[in-house]
């Protein structure tokens, strides 16, 4: 298939009913699943939706944090025009499109309270080496307020960190231990990449092995 036939097919998909009606599918996941491991902010923060694809999730934050500034940052082209189009006004949230892996040319001199990396870095965090998921890992947390949270779903399991000074300490979680292994070692892979505190990370392992 063509470059071009693959953008139209993508386009397509963005702007068809079938995704409508999955996306609003995943909002009922978002409020049942995610809403009740999810912390509590301080008004007036920011919150970054770390690959937010069509936006859904983005709008779950702003429903779920009203006083808070919710971004939500997309790097395919379709998917960032269907959330501008669908959300930004009607929702009161904003959209970015960049690229995640390099957070300070995007937001240099922003700080978040929560980054929520909704199942897309767990994915996909072994196509890495260590050192190049370090690198982006720490990108990320630098961006985290002090005290702040790093949130990670992989479907239906989540984990939630807090920053700490300059490591990540597990504050709650919810993965099956019968996950398979390629979403384990993921897991872990990122939790070492953020600088997890090593208690914390014998509890992480302890949780998904024993």
């Amino acid at each position: 298939m063509s470059l071009l036939k693959s953008l139209s097919s993508i386009k397509r998909i963005f702007s068809s009913d079938p995704y409508w009606d999955s996306s609003h599918t995943d909002m009922y996941r978002f409020e049942r699943t995610f809403d009740p491991h999810m912390p509590k902010l301080h008004s007036g923060k920011l919150i970054l939706d770390w690959g937010c694809a069509s936006g859904l999730s983005t709008v779950g934050f702003s429903e779920r944090y009203p006083d808070c500034s919710v971004i939500g940052l997309e790097r395919s082209y379709y998917a960032h025009e269907y959330a501008k189009r669908h959300f930004e006004r009607s929702s009161g949230v904003s959209f970015v499109r960049g690229n995640g892996y390099n957070m300070d040319r995007l937001f240099k001199n922003k700080k978040f309270e929560l980054i929520a990396m909704m199942n897309n870095m767990w994915f996909v965090a072994n196509r890495f080496t260590d050192s190049r998921l370090q690198e982006i890992m720490n990108d990320v947390v630098n961006h985290i307020d002090d005290d702040g949270y790093l949130f990670l779903t992989y479907n239906y399991e989540i984990v939630l960190f807090q920053k700490e000074g300059n490591s990540l300490h597990m504050k709650n979680t919810n993965v099956d231990k019968d996950s398979d292994y390629v979403k384990k070692s993921s897991l872990l892979k990122i939790a070492r990449a953020s600088n997890l505190d090593g208690v914390d990370l014998e509890k992480l392992v302890d949780r998904l092995y024993s």
